[in-house]
């Protein structure tokens, strides 16, 4: 009964919890805080239970509709168009967005790039690789054998003909994605 003043600060806390919520994707992450908010403040609990209720349900209808309007096939077929094993996994690991401004950028990039194809035609980014391994080597002290070495070569090759194929003709307008050529 002594401490009874600070049921206040323990409600308040328990919301803060509830919104880290948000943050945490893991499901298991998110009922541990719903377990720890369980101690300070039952309505906190119940709250929580009830969003993570109807996330499940949101996710499961949102799998359903994936299904139902092919996305699944479509990506597919986009990670097959892929000519590197990174842009493959990338197009594989796609999922659609609820952000508006997320959504208008995007559209804008494949205007953009569609833009660039129609005028300059398609660039390769077939000496594309990933090269996680060789720098884990590289610091842990070891050294690159002749077929890394090459492959990076040609990544660095490949680099410069896709820096190269960005670079805007002295009709051309700026758009969304010189921002990413001028990263190269």
């Amino acid at each position: 009964k002594s401490f009874l003043f600070l049921r206040p600060f323990y409600t308040a806390l328990a919301y803060l919890m509830l919104l880290m919520l948000m943050y945490f994707q893991n499901w298991i992450a998110r009922l541990a805080i719903i377990v720890t908010c369980s101690f300070v403040d039952e309505r906190a609990v119940l709250f929580a239970f009830v969003v993570l209720c109807l996330e499940i349900m949101m996710e499961q209808n949102l799998k359903k509709a994936l299904k139902t309007l092919e996305y699944y096939k479509i990506t597919d077929m986009l990670t097959k168009k892929a000519t590197s094993d990174p842009g493959r996994q990338m197009c594989s690991q796609l999922k659609p967005v609820t952000d508006l401004h997320q959504i208008i950028l995007w559209q804008q990039q494949t205007k953009d790039a569609l833009g660039r194809l129609l005028r300059k035609g398609s660039v390769s980014y077939g000496n594309n690789r990933d090269f996680t391994l060789a720098c884990k080597h590289l610091d842990a002290g070891g050294s690159l054998n002749q077929i890394e070495l090459l492959e990076i070569a040609g990544f660095l090759e490949n680099t410069a003909r896709v820096k190269n194929y960005g670079r805007l003709d002295p009709k051309d307008l700026p758009d969304s994605l010189d921002d990413f050529f001028e990263q190269l």
